[in-house]
C-alpha cells in the first residue's frame, strides 16, 4: 500500500540590523511586515482615487490648437 506524502519547501530569511548586532530579530521583522503594508495601504489608496477627467477639446480645435472656422 502506498501513501501519499505531501512534501514542501521551506525557505529561511535572516534578518539583521547593520551597526546593531543585539537588535531583536521578532521586533525588526514586525516592523519590516508594518512598514510593507502600510506602503501598499498607501499605493491602494492613491489607486482608487477618482481621476481628473482628461481636459476635452472642442471638435472645432484643429490638432496644432488653431480653430476652424
Amino acid at each position: 500500500m502506498s501513501v501519499l506524502r505531501v512534501m514542501s519547501a521551506e525557505t529561511e530569511y535572516g534578518i539583521s540590523v547593520p551597526g546593531q548586532p543585539g537588535a531583536n530579530a521578532m521586533v525588526t521583522s514586525s516592523q519590516i511586515v508594518n512598514a510593507y503594508q502600510a506602503a501598499t495601504a498607501a499605493r491602494a489608496r492613491r489607486a482608487a482615487r477618482p481621476r481628473r477627467p482628461a481636459r476635452v477639446s472642442p471638435s472645432s480645435r484643429a490638432g496644432r490648437g488653431f480653430s476652424q472656422r
